[in-house]
Formats: C-alpha cells, sequence, structure tokens
C-alpha cells in the first residue's frame, strides 16, 4: 500500500496521505478524527513511540564549532532522487543560457 485516500461523505473531497514513509510494518496507529494538542492526547504512549523513533532518526550534532545543530544524516527517504537532481540541473543549465 502507498497512499490511504479519505473521502468526505458530505462533500466528496478527498485527501490522499502518502504512508510509505511513515507508516511501518506491524506498527498498531490509532487515527483520530480531529487534531489535539499534546498535553491533550488521548494515545499518549503511541505519540510517545513516535518521537522516540524520530529521535533516532534524526541524531543532531554539531557540524561547525559554535554553529547550530543539524542532523547527522538525512534519512534516504527524504533525499532527493537521483532523477530530480538531474532534471533541476538541465533546467538550471538551461536558464544560465548553456
Amino acid at each position: 500500500m502507498e497512499k490511504v485516500v479519505i473521502e468526505s461523505c458530505a462533500s466528496g473531497s478527498k485527501v490522499v496521505f502518502p504512508i510509505v514513509r511513515w507508516m511501518r510494518a506491524k506498527d498498531k496507529l490509532i487515527i483520530q478524527n480531529d487534531s489535539s494538542l499534546p498535553q491533550d492526547d488521548k494515545h499518549l504512549n503511541q505519540r510517545t513511540q513516535e518521537l522516540e523513533k524520530k529521535r533516532k532518526l534524526y541524531q543532531l550534532v554539531e557540524k561547525i564549532p559554535g554553529g547550530p545543530l543539524q542532523i547527522s544524516e538525512l534519512p534516504s527517504d527524504e533525499q532527493f532522487s537521483h532523477d530530480y537532481l538531474v532534471c533541476t540541473a538541465i533546467i538550471y543549465a538551461g536558464w544560465r543560457g548553456h
């Protein structure tokens, strides 16, 4: 499964959520109909587990002494694809008149 499509019964409008990047096999996900503030979250354990996964995924390091913290390594599913980089380079070269 690559996406979830939610369709409103009232309006017929659709919202598409790509799930390949954030939904993992065997994870139990409880979805509420509404958003909530962290202090009002009815599923605090789920929120805590998601935050812990993100903390492990995005390890912060100081790459420049005295500079701002940065993530140590960008996850592969968030990096630009090779095709995107090539297309961008071609477009950029065309704009510069090369």
